[in-house]
């Protein structure tokens, strides 16, 4: 939840940059002082509250950040695409289905249509949704340096490249993906099962539980066919219940519950999705 202090009028003056290229826009960031605006759902409520910063490098004028492009082993979103575009662009919707379906319910209309998958991710939030959902596709994030180079990283790494969130790259193969927010802010879940050459693997993201979303692999113990992977349902879940950092106790929920509910979603999407 979005808490809005003060009024426009409010925010301390500062440089305004409005690069046309991704490098343009990694160089003008390079000495850490200035911010990204291209949404502004999270940036402006933070500027009205008082942070301060030198430079506001504006993104919304580089088209590159908002390409899909498309080749057999993957699918590459721009950081600048839209959470609309993300449920709504026929490309996207081909190649993943599942969350393009899944992301039309993400956030509120006027949200969605503002805010990009870019600044989703680098705002950091552990209640928001693009990085467990691509901590569970196995996406790489695409990082532009003021040098030029561009620098990929898993979505689920510690730490990530300095420099600009160019891109998101999913793999794609064949797959099943879901994603339940309906305990959000006490828990979120995406799980995404997988086949590949003729073994099956998978993995499930938890958000909202700790400071950052935890992406696990799940261990089906041999299973040969998704039959199976339904049949072991909960010992699957268990597992991962077991295998997973003590989630966060706060205000909202205490760790016991979101470690129960952790076991109990994950259960229920690994019945639905293998059944599928």
């Amino acid at each position: 939840m979005q808490t809005i202090f003060g009024s426009h009028g409010a925010i301390a003056p500062f440089q305004l940059v409005r690069p046309a290229t991704i490098n343009d826009a990694a160089a003008a960031l390079a000495d850490g002082a200035g911010a990204c605006l291209a949404g502004g759902v999270d940036l402006l409520p933070a500027l009205r509250a008082g942070r301060r910063v030198n430079r506001v490098v504006y993104l919304g004028g580089i088209h590159a950040l908002k390409a899909v492009s498309r080749t057999d082993r993957a699918i590459a979103i721009g950081a600048g695409v839209t959470h609309h575009r993300l449920a709504n662009d026929s490309e996207i919707a081909r190649a993943l289905p599942d969350l393009a379906g899944i992301w039309r319910n993400v956030a509120n209309v006027r949200v969605r249509h503002a805010a990009t998958i870019g600044g989703n991710l680098m705002a950091r939030n552990p209640q928001y949704d693009a990085l467990p959902a691509l901590q569970a596709l196995g996406a790489r994030l695409i990082f532009a340096g003021a040098d030029s180079r561009a620098q990929a990283t898993d979505a689920g790494a510690a730490d990530w490249p300095d420099g600009l969130l160019s891109a998101v790259e999913i793999p794609l193969v064949e797959r099943r993906f879901g994603f339940d927010r309906s305990m959000k802010p006490v828990l979120s879940l995406a799980v995404s099962l997988e086949a590949r050459d003729g073994k099956l693997s998978g993995r499930a993201a938890v958000g909202c539980a700790h400071q950052r979303p935890v992406c696990l692999a799940l261990d089906f113990a041999g299973a040969r066919d998704w039959g199976a992977v339904a049949a072991r349902a909960d010992a699957i879940a268990d597992a991962f219940a077991a295998d997973l950092a003590e989630p966060d106790t706060d205000w909202i929920a205490s760790g016991g519950y979101r470690s129960t509910l952790v076991r109990v979603l994950l259960a229920r999407q690994l019945t639905a999705l293998a059944r599928r």
